[in-house]
């Protein structure tokens, strides 16, 4: 008798039009708040943990940038290899 009035205020107050009040719709409701109740500070680190990725790929392409700024003129520069003669070497 009691599962019959929760099912029926159930469906009437919790679930958004169009969304079947069956057993399994309610044990996933409760199952989803239970966990949302056990770690109230996850919706927090998801944010952190997304402004840390974003900084980081901003932090790694301005790396990568000066890198190859620093870089560029070394790997294009042309080395000559000369024999030492007499004319690099005078007496």
């Amino acid at each position: 008798m009691y599962l019959g009035y929760l099912y029926h205020s159930y469906k009437d107050s919790f679930l958004p039009p169009g969304t079947p009040a069956t057993t399994s719709q309610m044990a996933k409701d409760v199952v989803t708040f239970l966990h949302w109740a056990a770690e109230p500070e996850h919706d927090e680190r998801k944010k952190i943990g997304l402004k840390a990725v974003i900084l980081f790929s901003a932090l790694t392409a301005i790396s990568l940038y000066v890198k190859r700024a620093k870089w560029a003129g070394i790997k294009t520069r042309k080395i000559c290899t000369c024999k030492s003669d007499d004319r690099l070497f005078p007496l």
